[in-house]
């Protein structure tokens, strides 16, 4: 892709930051086995603002 080796650690960083926000929602939604409710799945797709606060 030809990205240098800064660019790629930036872009491990901004993963791994985008995923805090997944420690504010339930693990019993997290780890759901089947389909979300359409609650749970705005609560998984909340979890990037959440992570940034």
């Amino acid at each position: 892709m030809g990205a240098d080796k800064t660019m790629i650690e930036n872009l491990e960083w901004a993963c791994n930051l985008q995923n805090i926000g997944k420690i504010a929602i339930s693990e019993a939604v997290l780890n759901k086995p089947g389909r979300l409710t359409d609650e749970e799945y705005q609560c998984i797709q909340a979890h990037p603002s959440k992570g940034s606060l």
